[in-house]
């Protein structure tokens, strides 16, 4: 029988083990330098910032590609410290990726204040490359003021369920332009209902509270007929309760329909720090601050919002570290999500939805 001796054990291969590991790295480093290039080549050729389609009608503007209905600004991406080359490579690593995010963000971009917003889309647009998200985004009005968030939010949740049910969003993530997110590495998936539990598999609307009660700046919503039917009840509040004081419009007409039987058992309250997190204000309760390591902070009944998101993006320029962390580093929040939801389904399980 001939004998194979194992490189492992052979003495004289002990003298070649450094070559045999600094050939593979070299050659790994070649290939990648290679990759870079071609990546490099790809980010700036003239298709790089083409969608791969857009819905209809025009005046909500689907990018499932990262140019996310335009170009990302000079102004967005150097207030992140993104080059172009980096944001580039991002956008390019994000269309290759091996397939479609469950999670969509929904935003509205025009009015007066648009150019005052830009640091805080530019930062939405930075999580959404890291973590694969779509955006959809509405450029033009398409009905009166405040409605038009649930007004586009109907038209995409019909949209994504005339689709296969493989090829639908589930979870479409409505933000308000003045929520600027802080850390990019938090992945939006980790505040839903466990799909292992099938106890919440009738949840279709996770929402915060703050001191005037419902704040519906973000939240997210299932793609489900559920939401055609909660959607469709807020638009049509004011036609048939016209008498009804509404003194935040559509944001009341929404905590109005979601105190009816049919609506309440199928929302459920989370911590407003989770995705919708506020500064100190000095008055009002710290439940509802922003923590560090937080996803977002949002800016509702702030006067001079150009000025307060300058600040937190200057925050987190100097101090990166509080803003952007794993969540391997914060087992408490982890901790605290998990417990969350555990205490949610064995209220389900109880056939009491509430939620303390």
């Amino acid at each position: 029988m001939m004998h194979i001796e194992s490189p492992l054990l052979s003495r004289p291969s002990l003298c070649l083990r450094p070559l045999a590991v600094i050939l593979p790295i070299a050659a790994l480093t070649f290939l990648s330098l290679l990759a870079g290039r071609a990546l490099f080549i790809q980010a700036y050729s003239p298709d790089a910032l083409k969608p791969l389609h857009t819905s209809l009608p025009s005046s909500i503007c689907h990018k499932s590609h990262l140019a996310f209905c335009e170009p990302p600004s000079v102004k967005g991406t150097d207030a992140y410290h993104l080059k172009a080359l980096e944001l580039q490579l991002l956008q390019s690593a994000w269309s290759k990726r091996s397939k479609r995010s469950t999670i969509g963000k929904v935003f509205v971009r025009y009015g007066k204040y648009l150019d005052d917003y830009e640091p805080a889309f530019a930062s939405h647009q930075l999580h959404s490359l890291l973590h694969g998200y779509e955006h959809f985004v509405l450029d033009s009005p398409i009905i009166d003021g405040l409605w038009v968030k649930e007004a586009a939010l109907l038209q995409i949740v019909l949209e994504q369920l005339a689709l296969p049910e493989k090829e639908r969003l589930q979870w479409p993530m409505w933000a308000d332009a003045d929520t600027l997110i802080l850390n990019a590495l938090t992945p939006l998936e980790l505040f839903l209902p466990p799909e292992s539990a099938p106890e919440l598999a009738d949840v279709h609307l996770l929402y915060t509270k703050d001191w005037n009660g419902l704040n519906n700046g973000v939240f997210f919503l299932r793609v489900s007929s559920w939401s055609i039917d909660f959607l469709s009840a807020i638009l049509a509040y004011r036609t048939f309760k016209p008498d009804a004081e509404l003194a935040f419009t559509e944001q009341s007409a929404m905590a109005n329909v979601l105190e009816m039987p049919e609506y309440k058992d199928k929302a459920v309250e989370c911590p407003a720090p989770w995705f919708n997190g506020y500064q100190s204000d000095g008055e009002h309760d710290k439940e509802q601050q922003v923590r560090e390591g937080g996803l977002l902070v949002h800016f509702p009944g702030v006067e001079d919002k150009l000025a307060a998101i300058g600040q937190w993006v200057d925050k987190c320029k100097n101090e990166r570290g509080n803003c952007e962390k794993v969540f391997g580093d914060m087992p408490g929040y982890l901790e605290e999500i998990e417990t969350f939801w555990e205490k949610v389904r064995s209220r389900r399980r109880d056939d009491d939805p509430k939620v303390e």
